[in-house]
């Protein structure tokens, strides 16, 4: 069975999330602008350095993935956002596993797409002005690879309440939106069977017991 298969787009995904991981330095004071900027530099340096590992270690891509992405995605916002209206008709326990479910599927598209990187760039708009105290940001920037078609990406970000860290949610994708194509996916699921079911199907795509 196949569920979420949406790789006409999502096998970008490698140059768009990976972006926002961090190693040391998602700071209250950056903004989501500077955060994103500074940060892919700094990873796309990494994943060149590596390169010739990966081929023949394909374990250190998850590692790279575990290590320096997930704990910089707002995983769980993310699929509570997914499940949408659902959210209110299932238990705590149910939403919390299937935001786990998520989180590993997402590791797992992150470690597919960044077999496929070849040194594609990306262009970051100027940054507009800053609105004080807002939760919710974005970044806009534009991929370019010779003999393709350009493509138009903005980055969704959310103030972390506890940690006070921008951690990025969702992308829109030459105007589609990954929360958005999920969410109707999911929701069609779920009438189908039930957030259980779901749950395992995601689980098992993502790897997890």
């Amino acid at each position: 069975m196949e569920i979420f298969i949406m790789f006409g787009y999502l096998k970008t995904l490698f140059v768009v999330f990976f972006l926002v991981s961090s190693q040391s330095t998602f700071a209250q004071q950056q903004t989501p602008h500077q955060v994103i900027v500074g940060l892919g530099d700094s990873l796309f340096k990494r994943l060149s350095e590596e390169q010739e590992n990966l081929s023949t270690q394909p374990e250190l891509v998850r590692e790279i993935i575990e290590q320096n992405l997930m704990p910089h995605v707002d995983y769980r916002y993310a699929a509570y956002k997914i499940l949408g209206k659902y959210i209110r008709e299932i238990s705590k326990q149910d939403r919390e596993e299937f935001a786990l479910a998520m989180r590993d599927y997402l590791a797992v598209i992150y470690v597919n797409a960044l077999s496929q990187y070849k040194n594609q760039k990306i262009t970051f708009q100027p940054a507009g002005k800053e609105k004080p105290g807002k939760k919710i940001a974005e970044v806009k920037a534009l991929i370019t690879e010779p003999g393709a078609p350009d493509i138009a990406i903005d980055f969704k970000l959310r103030l972390d309440k506890k940690t006070k860290q921008w951690k990025a949610f969702d992308m829109v994708i030459e105007g589609i939106s990954l929360i958005n194509a999920k969410q109707t996916e999911i929701a069609s699921r779920i009438r189908a069977s039930d957030i259980q079911t779901v749950t395992l199907e995601i689980a098992k795509l993502g790897n997890r017991p």
